[in-house]
């Protein structure tokens, strides 16, 4: 595929590829060719057509997981911003790379949020907040965004205790914040995250981003 530019990709190869997907009745076949598409081509590539494979995931996410896809890409385009963090604002640019993340996350939470449950919720979360704090990081409302969003569902749980998986999911994704943004208001005592109060953390954690913006 050494020969198929930008354009011919986007306008040609692309949407056949994904009509083909869609046209599939093998969802292994599905999750492959989704895959393949990935692999197979330019991380730039990925970047100016982020929107309709982000369509298609969401399409698809009743039928195939594509979760750990999303993973996966996110990761991916987190890598590409470092290596060439120029390309990665020319396209950011062109397409609001933020929001197109954003709108998927949500759009599984509404779709399927109480089958896929808060644990793939919060495995969703971390490398969106990861590619957040790298791709835009003086950007704070962007992480104070998806802390509040993550804040919002776990209240809507009205758990009285988390699984231990949760749990460190949950410390995993304000560790990352921290790591950025260190804040000596904010230690790693989230140990006691098990405490049915602890969503509070999370309150916590956004209002000591939007502390730190003003004293920007």
């Amino acid at each position: 595929f050494e020969s198929v530019d930008l354009h011919m990709y986007q306008s040609f190869m692309l949407p056949r590829l994904l009509e083909l997907i869609c046209n599939c009745k093998d969802t292994l076949s599905q999750q492959c060719l989704l895959e393949s598409i990935i692999g197979t081509f330019p991380d730039e590539y990925h970047l100016h057509t982020l929107g309709e494979l982000l369509v298609i995931c969401g399409d698809l996410h009743n039928i195939i997981n594509t979760h750990q896809f999303f993973i996966s890409f996110v990761n991916r385009i987190s890598l590409y911003a470092i290596k060439k963090p120029k390309k990665f604002k020319e396209a950011d640019k062109k397409k609001d790379l933020f929001e197109a993340f954003r709108n998927y996350i949500e759009r599984v939470v509404d779709e399927i949020g109480e089958i896929i449950g808060l644990d793939m919720l919060l495995k969703l979360k971390i490398p969106f907040l990861k590619f957040s704090l790298i791709c835009y990081p003086k950007k704070v409302d962007y992480a104070k965004c998806i802390l509040e969003h993550v804040a919002s569902v776990v209240k809507l749980q009205q758990k009285k205790s988390f699984t231990e998986e949760q749990q460190k999911n949950i410390a995993k994704l304000l560790e990352v914040a921290i790591k950025q943004f260190p804040l000596p208001v904010l230690s790693l005592s989230l140990i006691h995250i098990s405490e049915p109060t602890r969503p509070l953390y999370i309150s916590y954690a956004v209002f000591c981003l939007k502390k730190k913006k003003k004293k920007k």
